[in-house]
């Protein structure tokens, strides 16, 4: 099977961030109830959280625990970052565990896996889903299919090259060792 989707409701990451994640400590929210995007320290240019930071949340729409990081959004690939890009750490310019990009030729094959939540601008700092369940209920951005390089089946998923243009998609993977998540289903 070529390129495809897979729901959200069939994904779950492995947080491979350094260090423990905060519970119920949440970002301010903005007027209109958004915790995670909020512009006053989503996609900023400079950071308002320490870099790094944590935090884990319920999510009733999917049944589980998801885990947000505080990262830099590095260069991006040939796709303009938005929600659901998948991302990774990135090898251009200064590189940084903290720095991703969604770009199929500057990122760190093997490493962790992180889903931008909105548009990103290169360079700016934001909240990215690092594990657990899709955080749906705090981001309705991340609501329905992710896209996927090659077949996806149920099992281990890694962050692979989408092939068709320089960004990052879900992919199988070779090896348990390599997987950045799980696809509780395969894809569509």
């Amino acid at each position: 099977m070529a390129a495809s989707t897979i729901d959200d409701q069939y994904l779950w990451l492995k947080d491979m961030i350094p260090g423990p994640a905060s519970f119920g400590e949440l970002p301010s929210a903005d007027a209109d109830g958004n915790i995670f995007t909020n512009a006053s320290h989503h996609n900023v240019a400079t950071a308002k959280y320490s870099v790094g930071t944590k935090v884990t949340v319920y999510d009733n729409t999917n049944s589980g625990y998801a885990t947000l990081a505080y990262l830099r959004m590095g260069a991006a690939g040939g796709v303009t970052v938005a929600a659901k890009s998948v991302c990774a750490p990135g090898t251009s310019g200064t590189a940084k565990w903290y720095r991703v990009s969604n770009s199929s030729t500057l990122f760190v094959a093997n490493s962790y896996c992180a889903v931008a939540l909105s548009a990103m601008t290169d360079e700016y700092y934001g909240w990215f889903w690092v594990g657990g369940v899709c955080p749906v209920t705090f981001v309705s951005a991340l609501d329905g299919d992710f896209v996927t390089a090659d077949a996806v089946v149920a099992g281990g998923v890694t962050v692979a090259d989408y092939v068709t243009d320089d960004r990052l998609a879900f992919g199988p993977v070779a090896s348990a060792v390599n997987a950045v998540g799980l696809s509780m289903s395969a894809d569509a």
